[in-house]
């Protein structure tokens, strides 16, 4: 995606309208960040940003292709994210 493309989704110049973007998008990202904490991430900043940007580039390809096949290949890299960011669970006794 060109930067003139990225500048029409961030409101085009509008400053309120980039506010409100720039605004959601880091909810999305703290939240991300926040469920790995919550789930036990070693590093839950990393883990959160990296499925962020997974999910962000999926979108992006999927709209750019007009094709779902992205999302199944970012699901993939998030689980092996998501495995090697989270602890291994307790052996069952």
């Amino acid at each position: 995606m060109s930067v003139s493309q990225r500048g029409g989704q961030l409101g085009g110049g509008q400053p309120a309208v980039e506010h409100i973007v720039h605004l959601h998008e880091r909810d999305y990202v703290d939240g991300l960040v926040h469920l790995a904490r919550q789930a036990g991430a070693g590093d839950p900043e990393m883990l959160g940003n990296q499925l962020a940007l997974l999910c962000e580039g999926a979108s992006a390809l999927s709209t750019s292709l007009n094709d779902p096949a992205p999302w199944a290949g970012a699901r993939a890299a998030a689980e092996a994210l998501i495995s090697m960011w989270l602890p291994l669970p307790e052996p069952r006794r």
